[in-house]
């Protein structure tokens, strides 16, 4: 019995009603929104001729923020202690990457020290940091086309004969 509108509500009309809810509802989970697939587009002019050498924490942090992803690159020919130290500076340069435009104003402070420790740190083991960002077009899915910006990265050696001096 339903309240007291049996004779409205028979046991037969509520499995119907029952049965009609529980197709509808699978019926909308079922049904997939129409989006064109995602994609990112580069943007010629907006791809780095060249990178610029960095020289602070604060000039990388500030290049780092706002990027959703990076390119990163190094030397090849890396020997095992230069590989801690290069791998280690690219992986946290990457996860600042993707912490940046959460951090409140003193944890952006630490953050530029830190990256400037890490900077002087490679510098006395002869390397040097040069980077970019390039401004992409993010297309596709349910939101406006937005930009997507990238960090390139590149540590290498001071005496690399492919650094371009000015």
């Amino acid at each position: 019995m339903v309240d007291d509108q049996f004779e409205t509500y028979a046991a037969d009309l509520l499995r119907s009603i029952k049965a009609n809810h529980e197709q509808w509802v699978e019926d909308k989970f079922d049904e997939k929104p129409d989006y064109p697939s995602i994609k990112v587009t580069r943007l010629k002019h907006e791809i780095p001729e060249r990178l610029i050498p960095v020289e602070s924490g604060a000039e990388l942090f500030n290049l780092v923020s706002g990027c959703h992803g990076s390119y990163q690159d190094h030397n090849d020919d890396l020997n095992d202690e230069e590989v801690e130290i290069v791998g280690g500076f690219l992986q946290s340069l990457k996860d600042w990457v993707d912490i940046a435009g959460e951090l409140e104003p003193i944890e952006k402070v630490r953050a530029k020290k830190s990256l400037g420790d890490e900077l002087e740190d490679l510098r006395s083991k002869g390397f040097l940091v040069f980077a970019a960002k390039e401004r992409q077009r993010l297309e596709g899915g349910k939101d406006e086309p937005s930009d997507f910006f990238v960090l390139h990265v590149t540590v290498t050696r001071e005496n690399d004969p492919n650094i371009i001096r000015s």
